[in-house]
């Protein structure tokens, strides 16, 4: 046991010491050391570049297209302006029927309603029509009494002509295309308006 040795002893207590270094060396590296990691990385990047260019030159032959093939959108010439829409002709105006024949009249009924508090304005406009050739005529009340305005309403456009020979009769200035009165084909309404002269 060697002196001073706080240790039990034990077999390696009697190796004799050599004198000198013992163990691994270290060998100082050389300065070309660096070269190898370098060498590595430029390979694999050169590997790399090759590769890539190659890959970019075999993509580059399947892209190559055949002008023909190339669908080329064809410009449409831009559409003329659509002519304006010509105005419509505006209808020729209804002549009135004044004095019907018995033709004109067939299946047409009339009715005067009395649409103020006078009393006899219906009979008296009645009459007016009879007088110009018009079939009989049904002369009742309005259901109000207080119209200010008369007219003559008419359910069928084919007679027209003959409400506003109606109209033209009385004196009435508003003829109106309504189905508001549908118990006769033109309907007489008068008005505080209406003058029996």
């Amino acid at each position: 046991m060697a002196k001073g040795s706080r240790f039990l002893p034990d077999r390696f207590d009697d190796v004799p010491l050599e004198k000198g270094y013992v163990g691994l060396r270290r060998l100082k590296r050389p300065k070309s050391f660096w070269l190898i990691p370098a060498g590595i990385v430029l390979g694999v990047s050169a590997v790399v570049a090759v590769v890539g260019i190659i890959l970019v030159d075999q993509a580059d032959n399947y892209l190559e297209l055949d002008p023909e093939e190339i669908a080329i959108a064809e410009q449409e010439p831009e559409p003329e302006p659509a002519p304006e829409p010509e105005p419509e002709p505006e209808p020729e105006p209804v002549e009135p029927i004044v004095n019907p024949s018995a033709d004109e009249i067939e299946g047409i009924t009339l009715t005067v309603l009395n649409g103020t508090d006078t009393a006899g304005l219906a009979s008296g406009a009645g009459e007016r029509l009879s007088d110009e050739g018009w079939p009989d005529q049904t002369l009742t009340n309005a259901d109000s009494q207080d119209v200010e305005t008369s007219l003559v309403a008419y359910q069928q456009e084919d007679d027209e002509a003959l409400a506003l020979g109606v109209a033209q009769i009385l004196g009435i200035d508003e003829v109106v295309l309504t189905d508001n009165y549908p118990g006769a084909n033109i309907t007489v309404l008068l008005g505080a308006d209406y003058s029996t002269d």
